[in-house]
C-alpha cells in the first residue's frame, strides 16, 4: 500500500480525468479523479457531480 502524499508532496499540476457515469432512467454523475492515482488517492482524492450541477467547458467559453 503506498503511503498518502503530504500537502508539500502534492501539486496542482498532477493530470485529473473526469469520468461521465450514464444511468439508463437515473441521473448521469462526473466524477473527477486523478488519471494514475496511489491507493490512498484511489478512495480520497475525487469529486463526483450529478447532471446539473456542473457546465461543460464550452459552455463557460
Amino acid at each position: 500500500m503506498s503511503r498518502p502524499k503530504s500537502p508539500s508532496e502534492t501539486t496542482d499540476s498532477e493530470p485529473l480525468t473526469a469520468t461521465i457515469e450514464r444511468y439508463e432512467g437515473d441521473i448521469d454523475v462526473c466524477t473527477i479523479h486523478p488519471i494514475e492515482p496511489n491507493d490512498d488517492e484511489r478512495l480520497t482524492a475525487w469529486i463526483s457531480a450529478e447532471t446539473g450541477s456542473f457546465l461543460s467547458v464550452r459552455e463557460l467559453r
